[in-house]
């Protein structure tokens, strides 16, 4: 469902209702990252509608993702461009491994956590693969590489052509 072409047949299938629904409600609080649950078809979906995704493949057990957490993306200048640019940072959690995350390591061939990614709007194909070590600065200068989400309105991208 990566595909674009597919993500937006099966979108036109389900009619801009529920694609509304299905698109994230990112509710931004004074330093605070509002991580939404990954599921790489909603994720996805976000991006192929516009939005700027920031993902985190972590784990309870990870030592490298929860010190990457503290010092390079739960921080405040961090936040800010993440909010500035209206990205929507979804948590890939795994802890109790998921097939659907492990296939996601295979392909940007990871063996393990931490891993993380950053969408452009609209491209659902090649995100851009940070390093497994972070600083505040990569994870910035990423995230205005993407540049901010462009949201398309979702009644418009099922207007007959």
């Amino acid at each position: 469902i990566a595909d674009g072409m597919l993500l937006n047949d099966l979108l036109k299938e389900m009619g801009p209702e529920l694609a509304e629904k299905l698109l994230p409600r990112v509710e931004w609080e004074e330093g605070k990252i509002p991580w939404q649950p990954y599921r790489r078809s909603r994720a996805m979906l976000a991006v192929s509608y516009g939005y700027t995704a920031f993902v985190d493949y972590t784990a309870d057990w990870c030592a490298s993702c929860k010190t990457n957490l503290k010092t390079s993306i739960e921080r405040e200048e961090v936040i800010k461009v993440m909010r500035e640019l209206n990205v929507v940072p979804y948590e890939a959690d795994y802890t109790v491994m998921r097939p659907e995350i492990t296939e996601d390591l295979r392909r940007f061939k990871r063996a393990g956590v931490p891993l993380y990614l950053v969408y452009r709007p609209g491209d659902t194909r090649n995100p851009e693969v940070l390093p497994e070590l972070l600083t505040p600065q990569m994870v910035i200068d990423a995230l205005r590489r993407a540049g901010p989400s462009k949201l398309r309105s979702v009644s418009t991208a099922f207007a007959a052509p």
